[in-house]
C-alpha cells in the first residue's frame, strides 16, 4: 500500500528520477521512467508494447499515479549466459550503469537505456545480466516491493 505522500496522480511528463507510473485502468500504461543520465525516458512495462521506450518529457498523453523515488533490486540468481541475446526487460549492469534492454519500436533494434548512473565502475568491459527484478519503494521494514518482473517469460 502506498501513503497518501508518497505518490501523485498526473501526466507522464511530471516524472523525474526513477517513478514508477501505475495506470488507472485498462486503458493506459504502467512506466518505469528513468532520467540517467539526462533526458527522461519512459518504459513501457505491460501491455503490448512492454519493454518498449519514448521520451517523457513533455508528454501529456499519458496519465496515471506517479511513484517518485523508487529503487531497482535484481535477483541474483537470474544472471543470464553472456553468450546468448539477453531477452527485452533484462537488466544489464555494465560499465557504471544499470541499463535496461528495450527498443523504440517493435521494428527498431534492440538497445539499452539507462536507469541508473554513477554506480561504482565495473572492469573494463565487463558485464553482467539478469532476468529478474523488482521495483520498490522504501527500505528496510517499510520497504514494499511494487511490481515483479521477469524477461524471460516476456520472451515466451
Amino acid at each position: 500500500m502506498l501513503a497518501p505522500h508518497e505518490f501523485l496522480v498526473g501526466p507522464l511528463a511530471l516524472a523525474s528520477g526513477i517513478t514508477l507510473l501505475l495506470r488507472r485502468d485498462a486503458g493506459e500504461a504502467s512506466f518505469l521512467v528513468t532520467s540517467a543520465p539526462g533526458e527522461p525516458t519512459a518504459i513501457f512495462l505491460d501491455g503490448q508494447y512492454r519493454f518498449s521506450y519514448m521520451p517523457s518529457a513533455g508528454n501529456d498523453d499519458w496519465t496515471g499515479v506517479l511513484v517518485p523515488n523508487v529503487a531497482i533490486e535484481i535477483d541474483e540468481t537470474s544472471i543470464l549466459d553472456a553468450s546468448e541475446g539477453q531477452p527485452l526487460g533484462a537488466l544489464v549492469r555494465k560499465h557504471t550503469r544499470l541499463s535496461i534492454r528495450a527498443q523504440r519500436d517493435p521494428h527498431q533494434s534492440v538497445s539499452t537505456i539507462a536507469i541508473v548512473a554513477d554506480l561504482p565502475a565495473c572492469h573494463e568491459n565487463e558485464s553482467a545480466a539478469f532476468a529478474r527484478w523488482q521495483i520498490v519503494l522504501g527500505e528496510g521494514l517499510s520497504k514494499r516491493v511494487l511490481k515483479t518482473f521477469d524477461a524471460r517469460e516476456a520472451a515466451a
